[in-house]
């Protein structure tokens, strides 16, 4: 049974969320969504679920009714009705509810619009992706430089040569990981996937002193990018934030997401000591040293701005000594997904 302080699908029901009786009237909606599929929740009391529905899913819809009072939960796709008439499928869990304020034997209809749970899906997937990339990309560009010395001693050793070849492939893995063209010609909501990418970091103790506020000025800012590319170079962004910001009292890194014409803007704003005369340049050299041992600075920049190019972007670098640094990064602009 479901509690319904515990479910963690509630605050993903953007479109429904009620409970019925067994029999499939509405006995409550929730009082956070003044409206649902387009109806005033407070006419939706006493009315059958049933009436929200296409004609052609009332018999499906009382089939998973039944089912419920026998499963601790049902999960399937339901197509219902928006006040203006318009069909709605969404993604459906259905659980009998355990809580001490509702009727025995209600039903909690949770209703997930698809095409939002599949963007939401598919930027916590790239943003892991995009995690496993950034994690090992420091490590592995260190261990690839400790080899080429070793080399440099032992130009005739097999073992060295196999492994540089190994940590050859793995570098180029992590590159595809990053970098993988668009598959599906789908476009991405930058504001998706750079939320995606910042909770990889919670709990991290390296990233704990850090407050991170994104702001977006569009509730989606659509781009043509691959997920995994945009989360990889949040998370070295905010590595590089983290690193400037480590002797700052209150460390912070503020996030803003535009769509400006035809293009995306993401503006990385940390409250460090900021740039110095010239460090501009120095910080997009490939062998620059960053801040700490395991910062995202110099490789991390460098692959950023080039992985970036890749897309039709671009990374730049602002600020002044005292002020902090502002990282900004341009994408081109893509056709919001329709259904």
């Amino acid at each position: 049974m479901c509690n319904p302080t515990e479910c963690r699908y509630l605050s993903q029901a953007t479109q429904l969320l009620v409970s019925v009786a067994p029999g499939g009237a509405i006995r409550t909606t929730d009082p956070r969504r003044s409206r649902a599929l387009g109806h005033e929740t407070s006419g939706l009391a006493g009315r059958p679920l049933a009436d929200l529905v296409t004609e052609d899913q009332r018999a499906h819809l009382a089939r998973l009714l039944e089912r419920t009072r026998h499963a601790p939960s049902v999960w399937d796709r339901v197509t219902f009705v928006r006040a203006d008439g318009r069909p709605e499928p969404l993604l459906c869990c259905f659980q009998r509810v355990r809580d001490g304020d509702t009727p025995p034997e209600s039903i909690l209809v949770a209703g997930l619009a698809l095409e939002s749970l599949r963007r939401r899906l598919r930027a916590e997937a790239a943003a892991a992706l995009g995690h496993l990339a950034f994690a090992c990309h420091s490590p592995a560009h260190r261990l690839m430089q400790a080899l080429e010395g070793v080399l440099a001693e032992c130009p005739a050793s097999q073992a060295v040569h196999r492994c540089r070849d190994d940590l050859d492939r793995l570098l180029d893995a992590l590159s595809q990981a990053s970098a993988w063209p668009k598959a599906d010609g789908r476009p991405v909501d930058a504001v998706s996937v750079v939320e995606a990418a910042l909770a990889t970091l919670d709990g991290k103790e390296r990233f704990a002193r850090l407050a991170t506020d994104l702001r977006p000025e569009t509730p989606a800012a659509w781009t043509a990018v691959h997920p995994a590319a945009l989360a990889y170079v949040t998370l070295h962004l905010a590595a590089n934030a983290r690193d400037a910001t480590a002797e700052t009292a209150s460390p912070r890194l503020s996030i803003t997401v535009a769509a400006d014409g035809g293009r995306v803007v993401l503006e990385f704003q940390d409250n460090g000591p900021g740039l110095a005369p010239g460090d501009r340049d120095r910080a997009f050299a490939p062998c620059a040293a960053g801040p700490s041992e395991g910062g995202g600075a110099g490789v991390g920049l460098a692959s950023c701005r080039q992985l970036l190019a890749h897309f039709g972007g671009s990374l730049r670098l602002h600020g002044r000594p005292g002020r902090g640094t502002t990282a900004v990064v341009t994408l081109p602009a893509a056709e919001p997904l329709s259904g």
